[in-house]
């Protein structure tokens, strides 16, 4: 094992320990957290549990404090209204609550006595209730006459369970809280509650809190009493006058009321909780006093002021509503309510948490401490991986390799094959040669399309397919390509027609060889796939905005259509839609896929809309950059064909209204015949009317007769021989020079039309100067006179060598020859300068890399500038780079076309030139 995996394996044993003690301490946070949060959720739970167990004891209570009251209110509102109270009255009256209200233990009437009168109220009570009555006052242990006061409160009637603690007599003015309470109460004319007040023991008792403190309810009676005896025996001559009674003082009732009756409030109900009750008084609030308390059966507690705030405890206070008492009931667990009421859960957690962690800790030590062992088994996948990327990359290198040298291989003979056809075209042949040419040249298209296929499906599994941006116009796109597919629409007697949109006056930012392919591809498959009828191209504007345009294309044919199970299949590599053992058509079913990949790099999708024998159409959009067109034409030359008279003869299915919005827009006064005897109809009325057409724009093939019959007609007529006309065909058909000079036609064009191109040839058919702005490609005119041009060919290809050359000299171009690069530095410096250098780039002795540096190295010398233009079967993206790289201008794919070559070599030398 080397240092490095050493070194790993102990960071791996360090990671261990460090990852198992992290794993402890957060699972004991999360632990703690947890069994603290559920202590906090508990605790929430059974506060409102105990709160709403005491508000049940404490409703209990209020609800004995009101029937006291009540009673005292009721004593008060029956005596309102007698003048006279007598004993056996108020002892007959009293008995009713007394009986039916365990809680009261003892009813007093009691009346206020001033000092002066105490010895006749003594002498009048013992007349009334016995020789013993007289105002006493309680001592520690027994009664004795009242001390001296300026006045008393005596009980004068009294009702009660146990005459010797509650005699008559009793003087309540002995005690200061219910002298408190008796003023209080005549004051607001409310009861209150005292207590507890200590009563002394009757005999036999023995002392105890629970026998001597009681609570008493003062109630203010105030009955309108005679003011004498002798008004009272006026009034009731047959009452016995020691029960008659005469004050004009106040008059109470005080209720004694049990304190052992409070403490069977827990025996009233089926299952008590086990809660003390604690009455306090709070009119102090910074010292609250107890007044008493009732606690449950077992409990040893004690009140305390600091029960509010001990944890231990649950606490709740509640208020009693007792008219003008300020007391509260405290209530407060005991330890058998917490254990009774608490749950375990927490604990739980804890626990469970604990072992968890623990387990959780063991269990990631352990794992880590088998990771040496995994770390090797990784590192030995790894290297095996690595062996094995290394093959995939070299047999994918390989490959790539294996299809670049293909590719040069087949294209350069290639090269050779398509350049001869193509002269050989030019020769006298017999109309069977001439087929037999025409299917050579339909087997090498087939078969370059079927490399490019292969090629750009590799770049798009090595993810290398990528667009280059450049500037281009849409209408001489779609024209130009549709244009390479017209012939073969035209063999199958297919109509080939497009529609764009008139408002894109604009110059698009894209790659338009990838768009061009795209095309190429789905207006292909529409041909083989169509046997009658026609394909048609349109293109929509689907968005606008300031600098950028989403294009949406659409391909219809009235083809075989495609099955629906196949739909979803058909943009898949190596799907097509007949894949039977004897489909009618070839392909290498990579063309879709490629299209779909191109096109999700222009930020678009393709889908298709298709029924079975009844046709197809493809969509697909593509986003492009925009900006204003250099290219457009000035408005001095739109301002020049304003008004102009046209007479367009087409048939009727062609796309009449595309061309209408084109010469529209360019301000063309534009009149329309679909056949050559309307054409000539019109003609003869126009001359009837003093009306002259300036230009004759004629369709090849029309309904009743061709374009040339119907020229030759025209060139009969004397006020129309010399109008200028320009043929056009739909079906990329052209005529020999020959032809247009003896049929009078001086410009001819092979349609779809392109704009750019037709507006062109209306210019130079009406002798318009040509502006600067305007495209340079040459048109098919016996005007046009092309400059000639001093070309340096290198092409090691003895095949190639001589097409190219005769390529280039059939165009009316000087060429000179050379074998490789070497020769062609030589020939540069002795015979030069060139116009134009095509560089073949795999060359023997001095490859086409090396000879233009050296060309480049010499022109520093000189200061000029030649344009060398690669000319190689290499069709990677990275050879055009490295073509670039290497001081080149241009790059030409082989085989090359001779319209392609034509116009690649007179651009750059032009361009060189400006």
């Amino acid at each position: 094992m080397d240092d490095s995996q050493t070194s790993i394996n102990a960071r791996i044993s360090d990671l261990k320990w460090w990852t198992a003690i992290a794993i402890v301490v957060i699972g004991l946070l999360l632990t703690g957290t947890g069994w603290h949060s559920l202590r906090v959720t508990e605790r929430d739970l059974l506060q409102a549990q105990f709160e709403s167990d005491a508000d049940i004891l404490v409703t209990m209570l209020q609800r004995d404090f009101d029937g006291v009251l009540d009673t005292g209110r009721s004593m008060k509102a029956f005596y309102t209204g007698s003048i006279l109270v007598q004993r056996h009255e108020f002892v007959e009256f009293t008995n009713l609550f007394t009986l039916a209200d365990p809680f009261i233990r003892s009813v007093q009437w009691v009346v206020y006595v001033p000092h002066e009168e105490r010895d006749v109220h003594e002498e009048r009570g013992s007349r009334a209730v016995g020789d013993s009555y007289e105002i006493i006052e309680p001592t520690n242990d027994s009664w004795v006459p009242a001390r001296p006061r300026s006045g008393y409160y005596p009980a004068y009637f009294s009702v009660a369970e146990d005459a010797d603690r509650w005699p008559a007599g009793i003087d309540w003015g002995a005690y200061p809280a219910v002298t408190q309470a008796l003023q209080r109460s005549r004051e607001t004319g409310t009861s209150s509650l005292v207590g507890p007040v200590e009563i002394p023991p009757s005999k036999g008792d023995v002392k105890s809190d629970q026998h001597f403190h009681h609570f008493l309810a003062v109630v203010p009676l105030d009955p309108n009493l005679l003011d004498s005896n002798s008004e009272a025996e006026a009034v009731f001559p047959d009452a016995d006058p020691e029960e008659l009674y005469r004050t004009a003082q106040h008059t109470y009732a005080i209720i004694s009321l049990r304190t052992i009756a409070l403490q069977d409030l827990f025996e009233r109900l089926i299952a008590p909780p086990p809660i003390d009750l604690h009455i306090v008084d709070d009119t102090d609030g910074d010292s609250p006093r107890l007044i008493h308390s009732v606690v449950h059966p077992g409990s040893t507690s004690a009140w305390r002021a600091e029960d509010v705030e001990d944890r231990d405890h649950l606490f709740h206070r509640e208020s009693l509503e007792i008219e003008t008492v300020g007391w509260s009931v405290h209530a407060v667990s005991t330890p058998d309510y917490l254990e009774r009421h608490r749950s375990h859960l927490p604990l739980i957690f804890l626990l469970l948490g604990l072992i968890v962690t623990g387990g959780l800790a063991a269990f990631v030590f352990n794992l880590m401490g088998r990771s040496e062992l995994i770390q090797q088994k990784v590192e030995e996948r790894t290297r095996e991986l690595r062996r094995t990327q290394l093959k995939a990359e070299e047999a994918t290198r390989a490959k790539s390799d294996f299809l670049a040298n293909m590719s040069h291989e087949i294209r350069t003979p290639m090269n050779g094959i398509v350049g001869m056809l193509k002269l050989l075209t030019d020769t006298a042949l017999t109309p069977k040669q001439r087929e037999y040419i025409r299917l050579a040249e339909d087997s090498a298209a087939g078969l370059l399309e079927l490399i490019n296929d292969i090629l750009d499906f590799s770049k798009v599994e090595a993810r290398q397919l990528q667009l280059r941006n450049k500037p281009f116009y849409l209408g001489d796109l779609v024209g130009e390509t549709l244009q390479t597919l017209v012939n073969r629409a035209t063999d199958k007697g297919l109509d080939l027609l497009y529609r764009l949109p008139a408002d894109l006056n604009v110059e698009l930012i894209g790659d338009p060889d990838r768009l061009r392919q795209i095309l190429i591809n789905l207006v292909g498959n529409a041909i083989k796939f169509t046997h009658e009828g026609h394909i048609s191209v349109a293109v929509e504007i689907e968005d606008r905005r300031e600098d950028e345009v989403t294009l949406l294309f659409s391909v219809t044919d009235t083809g075989e259509g495609i099955r629906r199970a196949k739909q979803e299949e058909i943009f898949q590599a190596f799907q097509q839609a007949d894949t039977t053992t004897t489909r009618l058509h070839g392909g290498t079913g990579l063309g879709l896929s490629i299209a779909s990949q191109l096109i999700e790099l222009m930020d678009g999708e393709i889908w298709l809309e298709s029924k079975l024998h009844e046709g197809s159409t493809f969509y697909f959009t593509a986003v492009f950059d925009t900006r204003k067109s250099p290219e457009k034409p000035p408005e001095k030359v739109v301002d020049s064909l304003k008004g102009v008279p046209v007479l367009v003869v087409v048939s009727p299915n062609h796309d009449r209204q595309e061309i209408d919005s084109i010469m529209t827009a360019w301000g063309l006064d534009t009149h329309f015949a679909d056949t050559g005897e309307r054409a000539l109809q019109i003609l003869d009325e126009v001359v009837d009317h003093q009306y002259s057409f300036q230009l004759i724009v004629i369709e090849t093939e029309l309904p009743d007769q061709t374009g040339i019959e119907l020229s030759r007609k025209i060139n009969g007529l004397s006020n129309w021989r010399n109008v200028p006309r320009i043929l056009f065909s739909s079906r990329g058909q052209l005529l020999a020079t020959e032809q247009m000079t003896e049929s009078g036609v001086t410009h001819q064009l092979c349609g779809p039309l392109r704009p750019s191109t037709l507006l062109k040839a209306i210019r130079q058919a009406l002798a318009l100067k040509e502006p600067e702005q305007l495209s340079k490609r040459p048109l098919h005119t016996i005007a046009d006179k092309e400059a000639q041009l001093c070309v340096l060919l290198v092409e090691d290809n003895p095949v190639n060598q001589r097409v190219t050359s005769r390529l280039l000299e059939k165009r009316g171009h000087q060429v000179v020859v050379a074998a490789n690069g070497s020769e062609a530095v030589e020939r540069f410096e002795k015979e030069g300068p060139f116009d134009v250098v095509l560089m073949d780039i795999q060359m023997p002795i001095m490859d086409g890399y090396e000879a233009t540096r050296a060309i480049r190295r010499h022109e520093t010398k000189t200061g000029d500038h030649t344009p060398v233009v690669a000319l190689t079967a290499h069709a990677m993206e990275e050879d055009r780079k490295r073509v670039i790289d290497a001081g080149m201008d241009d790059y030409l794919s082989k085989p090359v076309t001779p319209k392609t070559l034509y116009d690649t070599v007179e651009r750059v030398a032009a361009d060189d030139e400006s």
